[in-house]
């Protein structure tokens, strides 16, 4: 596939319907994997790209950017098929990873399992901007704790629209790399996540009883 050449001065390049950038020299004011800021993967290697879900490294590939060479994955979302190109030299700047180990599935569920400690009547503004870092952050681990949290509060409280669609991705997040790992049918990922969430407000749910939720403020 050719790539023109473009300008390091505009936020995002679309080049076709199914194929986006991201800009080489990061993302914003956000940090993520501090201990460095390029990851190396394989063509064919199975990767996750925060808040997008699982994909697949299609490529390696050289583009010209204001005139200088510079290495970019070409990634493929599994959820979509849609591409991505990010550069090589902030891979783990932008929270790419390799997807969890098959062992890991187990500690991820378990996550799921455990009693959430949020506080069903805190402000949701402030939990809504914890939530974000965490699930921008990339670790799937802390993607199962916001989705633990947030199954918390909606059994006592009307969660605002914000809040919904994060619980949606989180619970997409993790069904789809849990599918992907175990080689599962999605439904069959679903119902292992809803039983271990099951678990976790099993008490949060006698606690509220008949108690009328109330409207997110």
């Amino acid at each position: 596939m050719r790539v023109k050449s473009f300008s390091y001065c505009n936020l995002a390049f679309t080049f076709s319907r199914n194929l986006f950038y991201v800009p080489w020299w990061g993302s914003r004011k956000l940090q993520f994997n501090k201990g460095g800021s390029k990851l190396d993967f394989r063509r064919g290697e199975s990767v996750v790209y925060p808040n997008q879900g699982v994909g697949v490294i299609e490529d390696i590939m050289e583009i010209p950017v204001s005139g200088e060479a510079r290495m970019f994955y070409r990634l493929r979302l599994l959820a979509n098929n849609s591409k991505v190109m990010i550069p090589q030299e902030k891979s783990a700047e932008v929270g790419l990873r390799r997807v969890i180990q098959r062992d890991e599935v187990a500690q991820l569920l378990s996550i799921l399992r455990t009693k959430s400690k949020v506080a069903s009547n805190n402000n949701w503004k402030g939990r809504f901007k914890e939530n974000t870092d965490r699930m921008r952050g990339g670790s799937i681990f802390d993607v199962a704790e916001v989705l633990k949290d947030l199954v918390k509060v909606s059994k006592t409280k009307e969660l605002s629209y914000r809040e919904r669609s994060m619980m949606d991705r989180a619970r997409f997040m993790i069904v789809s790399e849990i599918a992907h790992v175990k080689r599962l049918p999605s439904d069959r990922a679903t119902q292992l996540v809803d039983e271990a969430l099951a678990l976790s407000t099993k008490s949060a749910g006698k606690e509220a009883g008949s108690k009328p939720k109330a409207k997110a403020s």
